[in-house]
């Protein structure tokens, strides 16, 4: 999943582009069953931390609600974390 959003998830396109990726991310995400996300967690999770450390706050703000999006719909759970 994280194939065809590469260029958009990298720090090198304008702002709004990656707006955009970080929202398709979320509508995405919203519809995908539980076990489709699991192998694309790692490096979507490394470039959305990307964005959200070093976006612009345009970007920061969808990167945080994708991160938010595909850990609910993935159902990601921290040891110790309230259910």
């Amino acid at each position: 999943m994280a194939g065809p959003f590469n260029p958009f998830l990298s720090l090198t396109p304008p702002p709004r582009p990656q707006a955009h990726a970080c929202a398709a991310i979320v509508n995405f995400s919203e519809g995908v069953e539980a076990e489709v996300l699991p192998p694309y967690l790692d490096p979507l999770i490394v470039k959305l931390l990307n964005l959200l450390q070093h976006g612009a706050r345009l970007v920061q703000e969808g990167a945080l609600t994708a991160l938010a999006s595909v850990a609910d719909s993935s159902q990601v759970r921290q040891p110790g974390a309230c259910v």
